[in-house]
């Protein structure tokens, strides 16, 4: 089944690739950007947000209300009572209503007594003690918007550790196939180069020790190349688990697949004042900043229920007679409802437990944004000091390779030892190994800045 997965890839990447066995880095990071589970889920994830969002105005949306009683016995009806009306919440608290009513029967209730066609009232409802600075209603609402805001934060830090992640992986990859190439290239020569040894000291012109110490020399090396090999192995793989296919199938790179070296090449780190510029909008520091605004809603809304529960009601009566008419000043109800716990102790405690969690929220915001200037800092600092060792390291390996050449032409020509050529690989290995560690490195350096400020998200 992986073989056939593999296959779908193949041919899924040929045409962005260009090369049927060179697998670009942009082309891995395009089929994550698609297809990685992470990045597909960031979708669903903000979708549940605003559906909470969408949850909480339903507390303002306008309800139909109504309700009908009746109560008949030994075939007299004592009372016969029903209404029905649309009721409007508003933003400030205040609900605005319209109801329509009717009463009859022989036993009716006098406070229900109204013209035979029935009655109209119009009216508000105006709380006028801590929910008309903030209700629960404006403070679920408010937090909800709020979570969106922090999930946009968290989908940036999830994006951005996924892309880090695989472009790590595709270096780790790349700088273990290039120890193979070095390693198998290096390989070869000393197979050559005992080959060569075993002829001349068949022919008599070098001793028996040369040849001995030269197969050691090509037998180390075949062990170099098979460990070099199943390191490769093993980064092809790790970064065969970033990749999947649109049906949510993992994929498997095929082992003729290689990486792209050419295009890892020395490019100039980010400039430090865009950087420190986007650190503003840094997804940590933003969504904890999203926290300390999370917090400052609660402790308002703990506070006004520190005020005292007081609803002032007033309605405009009408009949629902043809003939009737609007007479503001003289047919109206109101009422005043009030409910004042005497201890408050549940409010205070509500109220307390919010400000300390707004502090709280605000030293961890303040700290988030000390810790990221001072690992941006650090991180810059980096950079320029592994950019300095790319070049040096890449002309040590330069000059370790003319040393290694020159070398082996003095063996053959009969004015070297096996020693001193085996010496020279020694050196000249060490010397790849070095800077194609620094290379990588020094890449993703760069790309531990972007990760710090989340700048994949806006490419």
């Amino acid at each position: 089944m992986r073989n056939i997965l593999a296959l779908v890839f193949v041919f899924s990447t040929l045409l962005s690739v260009g090369q049927s066995d060179t697998l670009s880095l942009d082309s891995v990071m395009k089929w994550v950007d698609d297809y990685h589970p992470v990045v597909r889920s960031l979708t669903y994830k903000m979708r549940g947000a605003e559906a909470k969002v969408t949850s909480a105005r339903g507390a303002f949306d306008p309800k139909l209300a109504g309700n009908f009683s009746e109560k008949l016995f030994e075939d007299t009806e004592y009372y016969r009572y029903g209404e029905g009306g649309l009721n409007l919440p508003t933003w400030l608290g205040v609900d605005v209503y319209a109801y329509r009513s009717f009463a009859q029967g022989t036993y009716l209730n006098p406070e229900l007594t109204q013209p035979d066609d029935g009655l109209w009232r119009v009216g508000v409802s105006v709380p006028v003690g801590g929910d008309l600075i903030w209700d629960e209603r404006r403070a679920m609402l408010r937090d909800a918007q709020l979570i969106v805001e922090r999930t946009e934060a968290e989908q940036r830090i999830a994006y951005s550790d996924v892309k880090f992640e695989s472009m790590m992986r595709y270096l780790e990859w790349a700088q273990k196939e290039a120890e193979l190439q070095i390693l198998y290239e290096v390989e070869q020569l000393a197979r050559e180069r005992f080959l060569l040894t075993k002829r001349a000291f068949l022919a008599g012109d070098r001793p028996e020790m040369d040849t001995i110490e030269s197969r050691i020399s090509w037998y180390n090396r075949k062990l170099k190349v098979q460990d070099a090999q199943a390191a490769a192995a093993q980064a092809r793989a790790k970064l065969s688990a970033m990749l999947w296919t649109e049906e949510n199938i993992p994929l498997e790179i095929p082992s003729n697949y290689h990486p792209d070296l050419s295009s890892l090449n020395f490019v100039s780190p980010p400039d430090s004042a865009t950087m420190y510029g986007m650190l503003a909008e840094q997804p940590q520091v933003a969504a904890l900043t999203v926290e300390v605004d999370r917090a400052l809603n609660q402790r308002r809304w703990t506070r006004a229920q520190l005020w005292p529960d007081i609803s002032v009601k007033y309605n405009i009566l009408r009949g629902a007679g043809a003939d009737a008419a609007w007479n503001i000043p003289d047919q109206y109800q109101w009422g005043v409802q009030v409910n004042i716990p005497l201890f408050l102790r549940k409010a205070r405690g509500n109220a307390e437990a919010a400000d300390n969690y707004y502090r709280e929220a605000e030293l961890k915001q303040q700290d988030a944004v000390q810790k990221a200037e001072a690992e941006l800092f650090g991180m810059q600092t980096m950079t320029r000091t592994l950019g300095n060792q790319w070049l040096q390291s890449l002309e040590v390996y330069t000059m370790s390779e003319r040393l290694l050449e020159a070398e082996r032409r003095r063996f053959i020509i009969g004015e070297s030892s096996v020693f001193l050529v085996n010496s020279r690989e020694n050196a000249m290995i060490n010397a790849a190994v070095e800077w194609l560690k620094i290379r990588k490195e020094y890449l993703l350096s760069i790309e531990r800045q972007k990760r710090l400020v989340a700048a994949y998200w806006d490419q």
